[in-house]
């Protein structure tokens, strides 16, 4: 799945849990901080979501930057809307073919920028590449050959091309976004993992109690009481604001 974070600088940590004006820009913020990312999706699961965040589909696929030929494929199937994750044994038995026409194309296109590398050694980078990274794509475009087939090769290219780059130049160091753009979503994690936005703000004890105290109401679809929040966690509204505050800044240091 090839996924971009949008970033605003008027984007809010309230905004974001405001399910009542939602702004489809907070989307993918707001799966990722309730849990919701990094999972398949029915039609009827992005119906619901949509309705309960008051947007239309259009602006589910627009604000999580998916090509619209993939409504076609979740009315008869399912979507994996998350971090890129590896090819099942299904998919490698199935797409032989295509896995060893993608990886000779984009190894030779690459050896041709750097004919002072191994060609044995970049189809040895970009095979394991498509095996670890490349199970959501193929299951998503799956039902169109041509398209999968660019998109892959894109993703290859494109990632094949930061690795070099980063070989080449040790001394220039990328940040965590910075990395996720450069490869278009980073790599698959665990669904049993962390979650992934409180990994990268590094957040305090406190501004973690709140988070969840948040999470609780989205999750039952309730309006956030932030007063009761602040008498839950002992501390006043303008304690609670400038928690609010300080996570807002770590959240927008991603961009």
């Amino acid at each position: 799945m090839i996924i971009r974070v949008i970033f605003t600088d008027y984007q809010s940590l309230c905004h974001i849990f405001d399910t009542k004006n939602f702004s489809k820009e907070n989307l993918k913020f707001y799966l990722l901080l309730t849990n919701n990312y990094n999972k398949f999706y029915s039609y009827e699961d992005v119906i619901h979501l949509c309705q309960n965040l008051k947007i239309q589909i259009k602006d589910f696929f627009e604000a999580l930057n998916l090509n619209s030929f993939l409504l076609k494929k979740l009315k008869k199937d399912s979507l994996w809307i998350g971090e890129h994750k590896p090819l099942s044994k299904e998919q490698i038995n199935h797409h032989q073919l295509l896995i060893v026409n993608i990886v000779d194309l984009v190894s030779k296109v690459i050896f041709s920028k750097y004919p002072k590398l191994f060609i044995d050694d970049i189809k040895g980078v970009v095979l394991d590449l498509l095996l670890t990274n490349c199970g959501d794509i193929i299951y998503n475009f799956d039902d169109d050959s041509e398209i999968l087939s660019k998109i892959l090769y894109n993703y290859l290219y494109k990632s094949l091309i930061y690795t070099i780059f980063n070989k080449i130049f040790p001394a220039r160091t990328f940040n965590e976004y910075e990395e996720r753009k450069l490869t278009y979503d980073g790599i698959y994690n665990d669904l049993n993992s962390s979650n992934h936005i409180l990994d990268l703000i590094n957040e305090t004890e406190a501004e973690e109690q709140l988070i969840k105290l948040m999470m609780e109401y989205i999750e039952n679809n309730q309006e956030i009481d932030y007063s009761t929040i602040a008498q839950i966690m002992n501390i006043d509204e303008e304690q609670l604001n400038q928690l609010k505050k300080s996570l807002q800044k770590k959240i927008l240091q991603l961009k």
